[in-house]
């Protein structure tokens, strides 16, 4: 679960933040929010955290790289529709299991770590600025 849905956690979250976390409140007659594409989320945990795309689908763990593959899947799952914890998987070449872990690590790194919940708004306004649509492509 999102700490965008999460009621006890949704306390912790700022106003500043809850705008970006549910702008699709605020668009009237663009009732259902856009997914985030994997090729955006990709390109802003790769500028973000200055890893390499290939690394990122290894089987490395160094701090960066699981850092970029947790906003990867911050994004997936909170930004729109959310996506299959299989779906996202396939997309970064891991278990179900490890992408649940990401998903909880991305809640707490948002509530704790500045730099990462900074780095998960500018990917959530970076979204609902472009005029991207998602068609499930890479």
């Amino acid at each position: 679960m999102s700490v965008a849905w999460n009621p006890q956690l949704r306390r912790l979250v700022t106003a500043d933040e809850a705008q970006v976390i549910e702008p699709h409140a605020s668009l009237g007659a663009l009732s259902a929010p856009r997914s985030v594409s994997f090729a955006m989320a990709l390109a802003a945990a790769i500028d973000e955290f200055e890893v390499d795309r290939d690394e990122l689908v290894s089987s490395r763990k160094f701090a960066a790289l699981v850092d970029a593959r947790t906003l990867i899947v911050w994004a997936m799952r909170t930004i729109g529709e959310p996506r299959g914890y299989g779906y996202i998987g396939r997309l970064i070449k891991r278990t179900i299991p490890d992408v649940i872990h990401l998903h909880q690590r991305a809640i707490r790194r948002r509530i704790e770590d500045p730099f990462f919940s900074a780095a998960c708004l500018r990917l959530a306004e970076r979204h609902f600025t472009s005029q991207e649509t998602s068609h499930g492509c890479l």
